[in-house]
């Protein structure tokens, strides 16, 4: 305390990081190496990539009307539409609970989140399964993702 009386900040205490950063980065570097073995194996077109024909072809002989609104509704909700709305949402309870330096982070983190899901989208293009009669069809690449709403909710 004295270094910091006498403007010399060198002899300030060091305290160590609060075990929430640790348990964060431990999160993350669990999540980017999962990432990492699932983009290597669709970029080798790995045979663990036939489970996810198999859920879609079960998911497409399966479906009811009711079933197929519901999974519709839910990639409604994660179009770039839903998670502006959710987004607004999120920033207006934030701002409103006093937490306003949040909505600022809220505001980046997002749209950053749904960029980085483009590009990934762009450097991992891969075949989807095709239909006699699809639900929708879809004129490019693009499909609902929950990286959109997980950069929504993580950067809350």
């Amino acid at each position: 305390m004295e270094g910091l009386l006498n403007g010399n900040a060198s002899n300030e205490i060091k305290r160590p990081r609060d075990v929430r950063f640790w348990i964060a980065m431990a999160v993350f570097l669990a999540a980017s190496a999962a990432f990492g073995m699932i983009a290597e194996d669709v970029a080798t077109k790995d045979s663990s990539l036939q489970q996810d024909i198999q859920v879609s072809t079960w998911l497409h002989t399966h479906g009811s009307p009711v079933f197929s609104a519901f999974l519709l509704a839910i990639s409604q909700l994660h179009s770039p539409i839903g998670v502006t709305v959710m987004c607004v949402i999120v920033a207006i309870f934030l701002w409103r609970n006093g937490d306003r330096y949040w909505v600022p982070s809220l505001a980046l983190a997002v749209p950053g989140g749904m960029l980085l899901n483009e590009v990934l989208k762009e450097v991992f293009k891969r075949t989807r399964p095709v239909w006699d009669d699809p639900l929708l069809t879809l004129t490019s690449h693009r499909r609902s993702s929950t990286a959109s709403s997980r950069s929504t909710w993580s950067g809350a």
